[in-house]
C-alpha cells in the first residue's frame, strides 16, 4: 500500500495562498455547522415555535434528551460515513474502485495506536455530547454550549501539546489574545444573565 503518492499532483503548481484560503473556506463552513448544531438541538427538547404541534397548554411538545440525541447520534453516524466514504474515494481515485478496498487501506494499514486514537477521540466526542446535552437539559443549552469552549481548548491543545504558534507573529498572539477575552466576557455576561 505504497501507492497513494501521486493522488495530488495536480496541485502543485497551485500556490500556497490560494489553498490555506479554501482550507479556511471549508473550516469555516464546518463552524458554521456547529454552530447551528447546538440551537436546533434546544428547538428539539425545548420546542419554542410549537413546531410540534402541540397547543403549547403548558407542557412543552419537545422530545426527552435521551431520544434527540439518539437521533443525532444515528444521523451523525449515516452523514459521517457518507461523507469519509466520498472523500476517500477522492483519495483513491487511481484506485480499485471497491469501497472495502478503501477502508482496507486507510482503517487497517496505518498503526495500531493511530487507530486506537481515532477510536478514543470518537468515544469521547460521545461522552462529551451526553454530558453537553444532560448539563443542556438542567442549566439551558446556551450554557452547555459555551462550556464546551472549544476555541480555548484547541488553542491551549495547539500550542501545548503540538508546538503551533511557535514562530508566530505579535499580531497573531494578540489576537488569540482577544479571542481569551471576548470568551472570558461571554462567561461573564452568560452567569450573570442567569443569575438574574
Amino acid at each position: 500500500h505504497h501507492h497513494h503518492h501521486h493522488h495530488h499532483h495536480q496541485s502543485n503548481d497551485a500556490p500556497a495562498t490560494t489553498t490555506s484560503q479554501t482550507g479556511l473556506l471549508i473550516a469555516a463552513l464546518g463552524g458554521l455547522c456547529f454552530g447551528f448544531f447546538s440551537p436546533a438541538f434546544n428547538i428539539a427538547v425545548n420546542d419554542p415555535f410549537h413546531w410540534s404541534g402541540n397547543d403549547g397548554d403548558g407542557d412543552s411538545g419537545g422530545m426527552s434528551v435521551g431520544k434527540a440525541n439518539m437521533l443525532f447520534a444515528t444521523a451523525f453516524a449515516c452523514a459521517s460515513i457518507c461523507s469519509n466514504t466520498i472523500l476517500l474515494k477522492l483519495y483513491c481515485r487511481q484506485e480499485e474502485s471497491v469501497v472495502g478496498l478503501y477502508y482496507y487501506y486507510y482503517c487497517y494499514s496505518i498503526e495500531k495506536y493511530a487507530r486506537l486514537g481515532a477510536i478514543s477521540a470518537g468515544c469521547l466526542c460521545a461522552l462529551g455530547n451526553v454530558l453537553q446535552f444532560q448539563g443542556g437539559a438542567i442549566a439551558g443549552f446556551a450554557c452547555a454550549d459555551l462550556v464546551q469552549a472549544y476555541p480555548l481548548v484547541g488553542t491551549i491543545w495547539d500550542i501545548y501539546a503540538f508546538g503551533e504558534f511557535q514562530k508566530a507573529t505579535t499580531q497573531t498572539y494578540m489576537l488569540l489574545g482577544c479571542m481569551y477575552l471576548a470568551y472570558a466576557a461571554g462567561v461573564v455576561m452568560l452567569a450573570k444573565s442567569v443569575a438574574m
